[in-house]
């Protein structure tokens, strides 16, 4: 269960990459093109601590007890990230 609700949460991340892509290519305000460009590094940054956390599962390591809780933490955020991702295209 763990597994699946962290490699959700990257396929979630990865599509919201893609929205975000869109919609930095959309950005008529190129003043704002940066600010588009920081928030696909800080995803790309999560991203990256999704791959770990899930490579320390499939590894057995032990983290934490709370492995269940944070596997649920990284897949509702992947989620807040992909609907912001959308609704900053649709509003572009």
């Amino acid at each position: 269960m763990n597994i699946s609700s962290v490699g959700l949460g990257i396929i979630l991340f990865l599509c919201a990459l893609v929205l975000l892509w869109k919609t930095y290519r959309l950005t008529a305000v190129t003043r704002l093109r940066p600010f588009w460009a920081a928030l696909g590094v800080f995803i790309v940054f999560f991203l990256i601590g999704y791959a770990v956390f899930v490579a320390t599962l499939i590894r057995g390591d032990e983290l934490t007890r709370l492995r269940p809780l944070i596997a649920q933490i990284f897949l509702w955020g992947s989620i807040f990230v992909l609907l912001c991702s959308w609704l900053f295209l649709a509003t572009v």
